[in-house]
């Protein structure tokens, strides 16, 4: 990755990207970076991304990190995007397309996606951003209990109280996922749970 000077605390990647200084943020780069587009997604959400988690440009622009900007995709839909040219960004940036489209001529998203040659998702993050269609946002976990995970007082004191299977339990996450939480703010894992035993023979 070829870099230019850095300046107020923001550096500019040869690929056209932004990163500003987060020393403090768990997936900041040796030297404290992380992509602004990322920060900017973060932010909305109230939660850091997972490294799954790619944050596209609608409009194809690197330098645009307005939140109307970007959506967020998985690595397998991000990647078949940028190898799509064709695809007509700028309709997803038009309220009044959007809604002629969706409201007007009763389109479903994936018609739509189709027609821009796009994935059906950044169609419902283009409706969702102007009003149009919300997004369920119940799934994969509830936002408040995922959020602990990344509250280092709170779960340096569940730790010290209970084993790492039970605070997944408790946040209705994996293990690995606390550990991995663990492991980014350096809590050790006090209590262990003890492996079931054979049963003893009479």
């Amino acid at each position: 990755m070829t870099t230019v000077k850095s300046r107020n605390g923001r550096m500019k990647t040869g690929t056209g990207y932004d990163y500003v200084q987060a020393p403090d943020h768990p997936y900041a780069t040796r030297k404290g970076y992380v992509l602004e587009h990322r920060l900017v997604m973060e932010k909305k959400l109230g939660r850091y991304l997972n490294k799954g988690e790619k944050v596209h440009h609608i409009n194809g622009n690197p330098l645009d990190n307005r939140i109307e900007n970007l959506i967020v995709l998985s690595q397998r839909t991000h990647v078949r995007n940028h190898k799509s040219p064709t695809i007509k960004w700028g309709c997803l940036e038009s309220e009044q397309w959007l809604q002629k489209q969706y409201i007007d001529l009763n389109k479903t998203p994936t018609r739509i996606a189709k027609e821009l040659g796009c994935c059906h998702q950044a169609v419902r993050h283009a409706l969702d951003r102007v009003g149009l269609r919300t997004i369920p946002k119940s799934k994969p976990h509830p936002p408040i209990k995922h959020l602990k995970l990344h509250d280092p007082q709170w779960l340096r004191d569940k730790l010290s109280k209970m084993s790492q299977s039970k605070v997944a339990r408790l946040l209705g996450v994996t293990d690995a996922q606390v550990f991995t939480a663990r492991k980014i703010y350096g809590i050790e894992n006090f209590i262990k749970e003890k492996p079931p035993g054979r049963p003893k023979k009479p």
